[in-house]
């Protein structure tokens, strides 16, 4: 249809538990997680590739909070692929 553009965007809340970080994580750490993760998931053009290499400095600057872990990446992954699915 002309003159129709539909948007999609991802909004990302997810909470220390979902990212399997460790106890006690600064909400700060899961906040610039979120941002980073949706900043990337929201860029013109992108793909799970892209956001994935847009993630791997954020997770290593947390990497003491468990963020670089398997698991943070897996978070990263399970994220692109729902997003790009729709």
């Amino acid at each position: 249809m002309r003159n129709l553009h539909i948007v999609k965007k991802a909004v990302v809340s997810f909470t220390a538990d979902d990212w399997q970080l460790y106890d006690k994580t600064p909400a700060s750490v899961v906040s610039a997680l979120n941002k980073t993760l949706q900043a990337a998931l929201n860029t013109d053009g992108a793909t799970p590739s892209y956001v994935s290499r847009a993630m791997d400095p954020v997770l290593d600057k947390y990497a003491k909070y468990g963020a670089a872990d398997s698991e943070g990446y897996a978070t990263v992954e399970q994220a692109a692929r729902a997003f790009f699915k729709q």
